[in-house]
Parts: structure tokens; sequence; C-alpha cells
């Protein structure tokens, strides 16, 4: 293979593994994933609120970070990810093959994974959001995130032409391939204006309602947990452009591959903590209130708030009336 031409005149491969790290990496966020949906069904039951669209998003984002971390772990086994590329070279160079091919389901989950975990937390906007503009503007939000989700598959599954040329050059000489560092440096930048969006859209809102201080505060520090993703985002976007990702390939996957995995966990995380609030509420006060005993939205005396309890009688979602305290527990 023409990628293993330099190691050639080596008389012994090069030291060096660290595909225990992308291994521990992965089976931690299995867990954590898996703990984390489960804690948000039940939240759900305990306060015997209805499933929605959110959690179907839920759902699929769990099994795209599942098969994610499947992938990684096959990497670590079959595809020698964590030693040197050199070194794959002398000892086992039929890996680079199986590494190659395997780059193409994980993007694709990993796409996935991040996208629906987002268009959860948006969903959930939508089952609280009342006024027009808000929800107009979650709908674009959404529709911004499938878009990115559909060109990435597409750029995905045609990153090279002809696409066997990404691991068999040497069959396809007339074969030729995008800038590959590009697409993952540059893949992850609408991820952080959705995040941002995500995390100014709610404000305004929430600010306008009048509860105490401290419900406030609650209230807000709940919503903008859905956007903790945009740190690990940011952190993917910078350690992206400081590594080379072609160069000595293999080792260099086992650390982007771990930040790409924490990523698409952390949105996944992002997506159930909101729905914990009600479980914490649901246990303290033993009511089924929504984000506080009292609450009322805008100027004067609105009938309405512009909110919907995110906690409700099987029969879905109901407006909050000004100065109705719903304290009978459901």
């Amino acid at each position: 293979m023409s990628m293993c031409a330099a190691a050639a005149g080596l008389t012994a491969p090069p030291e060096g593994y660290i595909g225990n790290q992308f291994q521990n990496v992965a089976i931690t966020f299995i867990v954590l994933g898996t703990l984390a949906v489960g804690l948000r069904f039940y939240a759900r039951h305990k306060v015997l609120a209805p499933l929605g669209m959110d959690d179907i998003f839920v759902i699929i984002a769990l099994v795209s970070n599942l098969a994610l971390c499947a992938i990684c772990l096959s990497m670590v086994h079959w595809a020698e990810i964590g030693h040197h590329t050199l070194w794959v070279c002398m000892m086992n160079p039929m890996a680079l093959i199986t590494y190659a091919k395997l780059q193409i389901p994980f993007t694709i989950m990993l796409s996935f994974a991040i996208a629906f975990a987002k268009l959860a937390i948006l969903s959930l906007f939508l089952r609280i959001f009342v006024q027009k503009g808000y929800r107009w503007a979650t709908y674009g939000i959404m529709g911004i995130q499938v878009l990115t989700l559909v060109v990435s598959t597409i750029i995905t599954c045609t990153v090279c032409t002809p696409i066997s040329y990404l691991w068999e050059p040497q069959l396809h000489p007339d074969g030729h391939c995008i800038d590959i560092n590009a697409f993952w440096r540059w893949g992850s930048f609408p991820q952080i204006i959705t995040d941002v969006l995500i995390l100014i859209l709610p404000l305004p809102i929430l600010w306008k309602l009048h509860l105490s201080p401290k419900d406030k505060i609650g209230v807000i520090l709940t919503f903008c947990t859905g956007s903790i993703g945009l740190v690990t985002s940011i952190v993917r976007f910078v350690i992206f452009w400081r590594i080379d990702g072609q160069t000595d390939s293999t080792w260099v996957a086992s650390t982007l591959g771990c930040i790409s995995i924490a990523e698409c966990g952390v949105y996944l995380l992002a997506a159930c903590l909101p729905i914990y609030r009600s479980l914490f509420l649901s246990v303290k006060s033993r009511t089924t209130t929504g984000y506080g005993s009292k609450a009322s939205y805008g100027k004067g005396g609105s009938s309405n708030l512009e909110l919907r309890s995110l906690t409700q009688s099987g029969k879905g979602f109901e407006r909050l009336e000004t100065n109705e305290v719903k304290d009978n527990a459901r």
C-alpha cells in the first residue's frame, strides 16, 4: 500500500499505544448515555407525562450513540487505532483498509447522533412555546439541523470517487478525494451556530416570566443545559484544526475519536437534563406544576402564559393560567 512506503526501510515498528483511552471513552459514554436516557423516561413516567417527538428523537440519538461507540470499539480491535500508522503498516497492513472503511459509518453515526439529540432539544421547545414567532424560529433551527445532517451524509458517502479509492487508492489511479481534513474541521461549524441559537432562543421569553428570582434562574439554567454541547463542539472544532487527521492517522484517530464521542454523548445528556427538573420538582413538592408554583408572562394581566407546562395529564399540554396554581398531584 502506498501509504506504507515509508515503513519499508524500518527495522522495528515505532513504539507507543493509546488505543485504551479511545476504548475507555467509548465504554464510558455507552454507560452514561444509557443511564441518562433511562432516567429521562423514568422522569416522564414519574410525572405522568405522555411521550412526544422529543422522546422519539432521543431514542434515535441513543441508538446512534451506541452504534458510534460500537464502531469505535471495532476500530480499536480490528483497525489498530491507537498504534502509529507505520507500526500498522509493518505489523498488520490490512487493518488500514478496515480503518478506512469504518470511517464512513463512523461519520454517518456521528452526524445522526448529534442531529437527533439537538432535534430532541428543539422538539422540547415546541412542547413548551406557544407564541408563533418562537415556534417558527424553532422550526427554522430544526430545518438547519436536518439540512446539515443530509449534506454531511451525502458528503461522507461521496468523499472519494470512487468511494473504494479511500481504502484502495492503488487500484484506482484516476480516483480522487475531497480535502478530508477540511471536511472534518468545518463539519462541526454549523453545530456551533445552531448551539448558539438554541442557547439564546428561549432566553427572552423566560426572562419575562413572573417568577421569583430563584425560580427564574432555575428555569433559565434548566433550558441552558440544552446548550452544554456548545462547549464540546467548540473544543472539537479547535482540536481538529490543531491536529492533522491524515498524518499518522491511526495514532491521532484515538484523540480525535475521543472528542467526537464526547461531543455526541454530551449532546445526548443535554437532551435529557431539562426533563430531570420536572422529576426533581415532583419529588420535592409532590406536585406536577410546570416550572414553579406560579407563573405568568408578559406585561399586564395576560390570561395565558406563552409557555406550556412540561408536566401534564395524559390528555396533553395545557396553557398555564395567570395566577393559577396547579398544585394537584396527578
